[in-house]
């Protein structure tokens, strides 16, 4: 497997997991589930400052693409769940 290929699937994974967490997170707060709403919005703020940062680095954009289509599966499975 190429480098390339496991950074495509690390960011399509981070989309993914970030978005399940974001579902997650309104979830927590339309219960009134304070702790837990405040540490994923602390981990939901966090993961996107990794990938913009790592993704200027590396200067690709294939990296945002991942990303984003890792956070619409994300949503769909957060939603399912």
């Amino acid at each position: 497997m190429s480098l390339h290929f496991r950074s495509l699937t690390l960011y399509f994974a981070l989309g993914l997991i970030t978005d399940v967490l974001v579902v997650s997170y309104y979830r927590m707060v339309q219960c009134g589930n304070v702790l837990p709403a405040v540490i994923l919005s602390a981990l939901i703020t966090a993961v996107p400052f990794f990938v913009v940062e790592r993704g200027i680095s590396a200067r690709d954009k294939r990296l945002f693409v991942a990303y984003a289509l890792g956070a619409g599966a994300g949503t769909w499975i957060g939603m399912l769940v």
